[in-house]
C-alpha cells in the first residue's frame, strides 16, 4: 500500500472516527442525537425517526469493517486507543499519549502487507493455554 494512502486511512479512520467519537463523549455530547435533531427540524414530522438511528449504526459498522479490512487487528487496536484518547484528552498527558500511540499503530497497520486477523489472534491465545 502506498505511503500516502496509509497516511490518509490513518487520519480519516483512526483519528477521525476513533478520536472524534471519544472526544464527543468527553464533551458530553451525543452526536447521533444532535444530527437527528438537526434533520428532524428540516424534514417532515417523523421522517427520520425510524431509519436514521439504524443507518448511523450501519455506517459505524462499515467504518469498523474498513478499519479491520485495511488494518487488521492492529488497526482495531489503534481505533480503540484513539477512542480512549479522545475520552481521556482532558486528563492530561494520558489522552495525548493514547492518540499518538493510535496514530503510529494505525499507520503501521495500514502499511503492513500481511494482516493479523482475528483467527490468528484466536490461534495465538489457544497456544498460550497449552
Amino acid at each position: 500500500m502506498k505511503k500516502e494512502l496509509a497516511e490518509d486511512l490513518t487520519k480519516e479512520l483512526i483519528l477521525g472516527f476513533g478520536f472524534l467519537e471519544g472526544l464527543w463523549i468527553y464533551a458530553g455530547v451525543n452526536p447521533t442525537t444532535e444530527i437527528a435533531n438537526a434533520f428532524s427540524e428540516l424534514a417532515p414530522e417523523g421522517m427520520f425517526s425510524g431509519w436514521f438511528p439504524l443507518a448511523l449504526f450501519f455506517l459505524t459498522l462499515i467504518q469498523i469493517g474498513l478499519v479491520y479490512t485495511y488494518g487488521g487487528v492492529i488497526g482495531l487496536l489503534a481505533l480503540v486507543l484513539a477512542y480512549l484518547g479522545g475520552i481521556f484528552i482532558g486528563t492530561g498527558s494520558l489522552g495525548i499519549i493514547l492518540v499518538v500511540m493510535a496514530f503510529f499503530l494505525g499507520f503501521y497497520s495500514f502499511k503492513m502487507k500481511n494482516k493479523i486477523t482475528i483467527s490468528d489472534m484466536i490461534k495465538f491465545f489457544k497456544s498460550l493455554r497449552r
